[in-house]
């Protein structure tokens, strides 16, 4: 835990990155990003996918996806692709609660029930040649009306070389594509003093609004690396005794650490 807890009076670390211990979908990219998903899957879209830099929330999203869908849709999610597709059928069938497996007739039934069937993909640009293979099999089976009996959300960080089998494919398949934002200058001062305000730091601002902008440049936005950024500004911050974190000390922070 972050020695500066006591120092700043939080009951909790304000800028844990790790997965679920931040306020949920946190940035206004995000819920975008859950909007858009939301209505394309409402709107019968086959396929989804869902892009972004490293750190811009796309696990966070896939995370809580689920639970905001299952109003109107049974849904699965897949965490890793590399794994056998004999696994991944299991764990379909468990999360969709689908009595004969994967099958057409057990997918009409959940249809018949008013239910979409969606299948959640995290990480997904691991996915090889035999997975999206998989995938297409699935999005080809049909009910007795020929319609298509499964939607299917990727979540995949912005293309890299040696990740083409997926973007291969999502343009063969015609999918529609969303970009996560990264959090933009007018928004950062809010997603720090929110990130604060959950972890039950007293009323008021602890960072200025021109070390937010600081922040935000040494970061480009990331929240990933805003909240390292700031986790590392409030250590030293607490090494100095400042009371405040303005814009010369994370600077000064930010260019120690780059030495």
């Amino acid at each position: 835990m972050p020695s500066y807890l006591d120092f700043y009076a939080f009951r909790k670390a304000p800028f844990d990155a790790r997965p679920g211990r931040g306020p949920v979908l946190a940035t206004r990219g995000l819920r975008a990003g859950l909007a858009w998903v939301s209505e394309h899957v409402d709107a019968d879209h086959t396929i989804l996918c869902v892009s972004g830099a490293d750190g811009v929330g796309r696990s966070s999203l896939a995370r809580v996806l689920p639970g905001r869908l299952a109003a109107f849709c049974r849904v699965a999610r897949l965490v890793e692709p590399r794994r056998s597709w004999a696994a991944q059928r299991v764990i379909l069938a468990d999360q969709l609660n689908l009595d004969q497996a994967l099958t057409p007739a057990s997918l009409v039934g959940a249809r018949s029930q008013g239910d979409r069937v969606v299948i959640v993909v995290d990480a997904a640009e691991r996915a090889d040649f035999g997975f999206l293979k998989h995938l297409d099999e699935l999005l080809d089976m049909r009910g007795p009306a020929r319609e298509r009996l499964v939607q299917v959300v990727l979540f995949a960080r912005d293309p890299r070389p040696g990740e083409e089998p997926l973007w291969n494919w999502l343009d063969e398949r015609r999918a529609l594509i969303h970009e996560l934002d990264r959090i933009s200058p007018t928004e950062i001062h809010g997603y720090i003093r929110k990130r604060i305000e959950t972890a039950g730091r007293r009323p008021g601002d602890l960072f200025t609004e021109s070390a937010a902008l600081v922040v935000h440049r040494h970061s480009e936005g990331v929240p990933r690396r805003i909240n390292q950024v700031c986790d590392v500004v409030l250590e030293e911050g607490m090494r100095r005794r400042a009371r405040r974190i303005d814009a010369h000390l994370v600077d000064q922070t930010m260019g120690s650490v780059g030495r």
